[in-house]
């Protein structure tokens, strides 16, 4: 009987200590370090995030990022052939946009460019956005298109976007030509502080939601129609 007793002691306190155990936890992965692009890249994947540093001008020609892309103050990014930003793109204080035939599949957020030069035109055609697009605070030089331009210029197509839109607050001429754009478009307080006339063009989109426009000077211009599921509503209300 005493050997027994001291069996079953043994095997309880085994059984206890297991149950007490702090299972191990696995050790993660570091994510891949920040990419810094100060030249041209081409025919390649980065891993991780991407960052155009200030001053620098990045050229992305068929690359594959699969993580998010910052413009800093001062630089230039060209995104073109069919780049792939997994993530988002941020611009802030940058010199110059361009992206064509690019796909986006976070938000893109562009700020207070200053280009400088009144006859380049930043831009983003022939594109697949993914989420939101919002352009807002450009300086009266950064001209900006989204979607068609004449052919003369640096590109001829209009985009997918699958959030809604935003040009707000800038004071330059801007363009929203022949989008499909999935969400509601907002065309707020864009105005001209520069001596030059200005232009701010909206029409030929085809907007599932509303199509909101209020406090631009000189208000935006339709002439030609959007299609929009929603309302048309302000400034850009039809007649």
């Amino acid at each position: 009987m005493r050997k027994a007793k001291r069996f079953r002691i043994l095997t309880i306190t085994a059984l206890s200590l297991a149950a007490f155990a702090v299972p191990a936890v696995a050790a993660s992965a570091a994510p891949p370090p920040t990419t810094d692009c100060t030249t041209a890249i081409s025919d390649t994947t980065i891993a991780g995030d991407l960052r155009v540093p200030n001053n620098m001008t990045c050229h992305l020609k068929n690359v594959n990022v699969t993580g998010s892309v910052t413009v800093n103050p001062g630089a230039s990014l060209y995104s073109r052939l069919n780049t792939f930003i997994h993530g988002s793109l941020t611009s802030n204080a940058s010199r110059f946009i361009q992206a064509n035939n690019t796909t986006f599949g976070g938000p893109v957020k562009i700020s207070k460019l200053h280009t400088g030069k009144k006859e380049a035109r930043n831009g983003i055609c022939n594109s697949d956005l993914k989420s939101d697009l919002r352009i807002s605070d450009n300086d009266p030089r950064s001209d900006f298109v989204v979607g068609d331009e004449p052919p003369d210029e640096f590109c001829n197509g209009g985009n997918k976007i699958a959030g809604s839109v935003w040009l707000q607050s800038n004071h330059a001429s801007t363009q929203l030509a022949n989008n499909e754009i999935a969400g509601t478009v907002y065309v707020v307080n864009n105005t001209q502080t520069d001596t030059e006339e200005i232009e701010f063009d909206i029409g030929g989109n085809s907007i599932t939601g509303n199509l909101n426009c209020s406090g631009n000077n000189p208000a935006p211009d339709t002439s030609e129609p959007n299609t929009v599921n929603g309302s048309s509503n302000g400034q850009c209300a039809v007649v």
